[in-house]
């Protein structure tokens, strides 16, 4: 590639622009190293060629350059800076689509008031698909006039790359909405009009207040699920169906190319109870966050303790031969979405396949019901939403494998912690919650995840009001800098057991952001 002349930067440079000028600068520089390109007459996979070696992956190629020719790249990315693109502004009917959902700094409720006097029994969905869409500021404006109509709450998420759909509503209300979305273009192919069963898996409904939801969110956003891995499309994702045969012969994964495959609940089922003969050839990997992990999870599965989906390729990189020299990596998330997006990245990166859990979680506790057998995932599957989570019984209680932090009661309740930028949730039985309550700073009431999180808050809300007592008295105050809030002992902790690899000496910057 051509050295670049290095740009004057910009005096005054923000983070939204440093991050778009970096993407620019990376989607360039991979691109002019790019040999072959992808056709779907000869079925030829893309290679980038550099440093007289092959790259067959985009994120390998990716990791290359910013390894080696790091100097490059902060080259481009300051030509970029120096002349940043015009920025056009959205159209006034769209830009609804793309504003915050909670306040900056802030998060969505787990919990909401809901009484007897206004509970009332509906149906929530839970549904999602990888499939192109030309025009997402569309479809999202068709799915709020439709789910205003019929009255319905929910999270809708949409991309070019797919839609991530949880809605709630009287069941009649719901029903129509999936009368309306089967004969909608964006779930063509599916065949899911006059087959019950095989749309009862699709829209994985189950029973809930009409209540669950807080209110009426369509949003679109550049991934529905965001993973974390620029600039990747799955090679093997073709409209949340895969295009290779769900059939799987666990004696000979060998003899397969790197694939994922998509097991029905029973299937996968057969497969975990043969895991404890064949913990060799096998590592069972659970896609979600940590604190959906702590109420509920297959015993013998992979528990990474991320906060955030985006946060799992940098965990599979630190345990890579971990995951690389099994014969077979197992996946299984809520309800699929995490899941096949992460089963087809994990099939690249590690050269392996993937066998993942079709529909899920939920499914999968729904095919327990009606068997009528016994589940080998312990505990309740959390969902996002006032219901927090689902099981085979319904006492959050009943088969909680999760205890409160306060008295050690087994529970599946969850509380958010109040500290400033903190929101971890953990689990507090009711009473406890009752009972231990406090006000922060803020006069929020609720419960603090630690100790240290209640002396940050404090110690932070001192720091800012003697940093405003001070500013007021100076005539220049733009180089005086503003507190940092420090991370609480939870969050060290994670960070450690994530970054450390196995190394429990690793340090942990204890500033920063989460």
């Amino acid at each position: 590639m051509t050295a670049t002349t290095l740009s004057p930067t910009p005096a005054f440079v923000s983070g939204t622009q440093k991050r778009a000028a970096k993407r620019q600068a990376v989607q360039q520089f991979v691109h002019s190293l790019l040999q072959t390109h992808d056709t779907n007459d000869t079925g030829t996979e893309p290679t980038w060629s550099c440093c007289s070696k092959t790259f067959t992956t985009h994120s390998s190629i990716s990791r290359h350059i910013h390894t080696a020719h790091a100097d490059k790249l902060a080259a481009l990315e300051s030509h970029f800076l120096a002349s940043p693109p015009r920025q056009v502004k959205p159209p006034q009917n769209t830009c609804q689509f793309h504003t915050r959902r909670a306040a900056r700094g802030g998060s969505d409720p787990v919990t909401l008031p809901c009484d007897a006097l206004h509970a009332k029994s509906g149906t929530v969905l839970l549904f999602y698909r990888y499939t192109p869409i030309h025009d997402p500021e569309d479809v999202a404006a068709f799915q709020k006039d439709l789910c205003t109509r019929l009255g319905l709450s929910g999270k809708l998420r949409i991309a070019h790359e797919g839609l991530n759909i949880t809605v709630a509503g009287e069941t009649r209300n719901i029903t129509e909405y999936v009368d309306v979305m089967v004969e909608h273009e964006v779930l063509s192919g599916l065949e899911l009009k006059n087959d019950a069963e095989r749309r009862r898996l699709f829209f994985k409904p189950s029973e809930g207040c009409v209540h669950v939801f807080d209110g009426l969110s369509v949003k679109v956003v550049d991934e529905i699920c965001p993973f974390g891995v620029r600039d990747w499309v799955p090679k093997r994702m073709r409209g949340g169906i895969w295009e290779e045969s769900n059939q799987y012969d666990p004696s000979t994964p060998e003899s397969k190319d790197p694939k994922v495959v998509a097991l029905a609940p029973p299937e996968f089922h057969s497969l975990l109870s043969t895991l404890p003969n064949n913990k060799d050839d096998y590592i069972l990997l659970d896609v979600r966050n940590h604190y959906e992990t702590r109420i509920g999870h297959f015993p013998s599965a992979v528990l990474p303790p991320i906060r955030r989906f985006s946060t799992l390729p940098t965990y599979i990189h630190q345990n890579k031969p971990t995951f690389s020299s099994r014969k077979a990596i197992l996946t299984y998330c809520t309800g699929g979405i995490r899941c096949e997006k992460a089963s087809a990245w994990l099939s690249e990166e590690m050269g392996v396949p993937v066998i993942m859990l079709e529909g899920g979680i939920h499914n999968y506790l729904e095919w327990v019901k009606e068997s009528g057998g016994e589940s080998l995932f312990k505990g309740r599957n959390y969902v996002f939403d006032a219901r927090q989570s689902l099981g085979v019984q319904n006492d959050v209680n009943e088969d909680a494998v999760s205890f409160c932090y306060k008295c050690g009661t087994p529970t599946a309740a969850l509380q958010k912690c109040i500290g400033t930028g903190c929101h971890l949730l953990v689990t507090c039985c009711t009473p406890c919650f009752e009972s231990h309550s406090v006000k922060s700073p803020t006069e929020n009431m609720g419960m603090y995840c630690c100790t240290a999180c209640r002396e940050i808050d404090v110690e932070k809300t001192t720091h800012e009001a003697n940093w405003h007592k001070d500013a007021s008295l100076s005539s220049d105050t733009r180089g005086k800098p503003k507190p940092k809030r420090r991370l609480c002992s939870c969050e060290i902790e994670r960070r450690r057991q994530l970054y450390s690899n196995g190394n429990n000496t690793t340090p942990v910057n204890q500033e920063g952001g989460r």
